[in-house]
Parts: structure tokens; C-alpha cells; sequence
């Protein structure tokens, strides 16, 4: 099948054993443009080679955890599971492949936030923790459509931030800003942050933010403007205290059959470290869930009761408009 152009391996074992037959078979699949590997897989000879097809768009690695099935030994691996600095110096190599759209790194080892910035910018930044002057080279993007930042730490960006990045990134449809931190503390949004994105984003699908919902902040002034197209909010282990005035928030924002999404996910595809969390963070994580749970019950309730309350106060106007019309034509 020389005209092959999308591939997907499977194998529970070493990629050291297959290599050769995997370089071989790549070698002749000219046509390849998207390729599936499992964990651990994308070695340094591998990566190479992939790069010198001038069709290939898209490598995806498998890093969902399944004990025994489907990776490698994360000693061949040198590329997808690497160091930042290995991979800035990858993709600014001349055989880097330039045509990718779609590329998931992966690091098992701490890094600073201002390696975070260098992986984005290729060239290096002080910068304590990950801010917004650290995602400011992103938005140079003007066609990016997907964008997801996940940190063991809670991403340190303001309300003012906020609304800078909603402002300026009006292509994005799914953005993930770090909802899932391990350390859960350190808030610097409230659910206020929710409203710029509902306001700019016409077309966002999916949002997830790291929040502080108590409800307190839940009180506005100007009216709020629902999201149009929403699907999903992934509000991850944001804190909720009072779950049925946070659900009566969020009905303002949210459409009908717009998901909740709660809780920590990235844990199964990292690390070994991070997939044995403290009982004190398990605990933690199953309060937090359990309160976000009840918003999630009542969300699309109050949802339904805010549809038909529009519905009869529109059916109002509809009726007084028409008595009026009457009136004035009688006269």
C-alpha cells in the first residue's frame, strides 16, 4: 500500500526491537501525512525520518495511561517525551518538519515557566511563574483555533488578563487555561473571567479555567451575555462554595446542554509521580468534586426555567405590541 497516508501503531513492547522495521516501513510510505504512535515510541531516528516526508502534517503519541498496553520503555524515547530544550533546538533544526499543524510535547521531568516561554518564543524570557506575558507569543497566532496549557502550578493571570486575551484572540474555539492545577490554591480568577470569553468568543466550544467560584463574586452590575455555541466547561478542581448560586450564575452564561466537566484528568497520561497523587490532594480533589457536582445537577434545570422565562416575557411584549397595534387602528 505505497499510497498509504494515515497510520496508526499499536504495540505493547520496546520500540528498540522494531525500529528498524518501523524506519523501514516508513521509508516506504511516501504519501504519509498523520501518524499515531504509541507512548515512547517517537525516537530521535523516528522523529528523523518523519521529518523528511513532505506530506506529513499531523504525529500524535498515545499518553493515556493503560498498565501493559500500548508503550514503550521511556528510555528509547527522545522527542514527544523530552526536555523543553530539547525541543526548541528540535524545531529549530533545518530538518525539523515545519508542516506540522498539530503537535502534543510531552515532559516527565519539572520545568520552569520560563522554559515554558523559550518552547513558545525560542528565545528566553525571565519569568517566575507562567503569566499572561508568557502566553503573549501565542496570540501571534492568528489562525489558532485549539490552545490548552497544563501545570502542576496555577497559571498566575488576572482578570485584566483576561480580558486582554479575549480581546486579541477572537479565532480560538476550544482554550484551556490551566484548570487542573495539582496545587490548588494561589486563585487569581473568579467566575467573572467567564464573561469577556462569552462576550468575544461568538463561536468557542469549549473553555476551562482555574477558578475561585465563590458567591460573593457572582454579583454584576451590566447584564450578561450567554455563550452562543458553547459545549463544555471545564472548570477542573476550581473551588465552589455555594453550588446553587454558582449554578444560578453559570445559567446565565451557559446554553442548553452545555457539559460541566470536574475534576483531574491529566494525571492519567503523565508522569508516574503524577498518577500516584497524596491522599491529602485525593481528598481535596473528591470535596471539590462533590460541590461541583450539585452545580452540575441544577445547571440545566436552571437553564430550562431561564429559556421559558424569556420565552413568556417575549410572548408578553408580542401580546401588549398587538393590543396597542389594535388600539391605534380603532382610533
Amino acid at each position: 500500500m505505497p499510497y498509504l497516508q494515515s497510520l496508526e501503531l499499536q504495540n505493547s513492547y520496546a520500540v528498540r526491537l522494531i525500529e528498524a522495521d518501523i524506519l523501514e516501513l516508513l521509508r516506504n510510505l511516501p504519501d504519509l501525512n498523520f501518524v499515531i504512535l504509541p507512548e515512547f515510541y517517537l525516537t530521535s531516528t523516528i522523529a528523523s525520518e518523519l521529518s523528511r516526508k513532505k506530506l506529513i502534517n499531523e504525529i500524535q503519541c498515545k499518553h493515556w495511561y493503560q498498565p501493559e498496553q500500548e508503550h514503550g520503555d521511556q528510555g528509547d524515547d527522545r522527542a514527544i517525551t523530552a526536555r523543553l530544550g530539547d525541543f526548541v533546538r528540535f524545531m529549530n533544526a533545518k530538518f525539523a518538519p515545519i508542516n506540522i499543524t498539530s503537535l502534543y510535547i510531552f515532559t516527565y521531568v519539572e520545568h520552569q515557566p520560563t522554559q515554558l516561554h523559550t518552547s513558545l518564543t525560542a528565545q528566553a524570557h525571565l519569568c517566575k511563574q507562567i503569566t499572561l506575558d508568557t502566553l503573549i507569543p501565542v496570540l501571534s497566532f492568528p489562525n489558532l483555533i485549539t490552545f490548552g496549557l497544563v501545570h502542576e502550578y496555577p497559571a498566575n493571570i488576572t482578570l485584566e488578563g483576561i480580558e486582554e486575551l479575549a480581546s486579541r484572540w477572537s479565532s480560538i474555539k476550544d482554550l484551556y487555561l490551566n484548570p487542573e492545577p495539582l496545587v490548588m490554591h494561589d486563585f487569581t480568577l473568579d467566575l467573572r473571567a467567564l464573561v469577556p470569553f462569552a462576550r468575544h468568543y461568538p463561536k468557542l466550544r469549549h473553555i476551562g479555567l482555574f477558578m475561585d467560584a465563590t458567591a460573593a463574586e457572582t454579583h454584576l452590575t451590566q447584564e450578561l451575555n450567554p455563550f452562543a455555541a458553547l459545549k463544555g466547561l471545564l472548570v477542573g478542581m476550581s473551588l465552589a462554595q455555594d453550588p446553587d448560586t454558582v449554578a444560578a450564575f453559570l445559567s446565565c452564561l451557559c446554553p442548553a446542554g452545555c457539559e460541566l466537566n470536574i475534576g483531574i484528568s491529566w494525571t492519567s497520561y503523565s508522569s508516574r509521580s503524577c498518577r500516584e497523587l497524596d491522599d491529602d490532594v485525593l481528598s481535596e480533589i473528591h470535596k471539590r468534586s462533590a460541590l461541583w457536582k450539585r452545580v452540575s445537577d441544577l445547571l440545566p434545570v436552571l437553564i430550562q426555567l431561564r429559556s421559558e422565562e424569556k420565552e413568556n416575557y417575549t410572548r408578553r411584549n408580542c401580546l401588549l405590541t398587538d393590543k396597542i397595534n389594535i388600539k391605534a387602528c380603532t382610533i
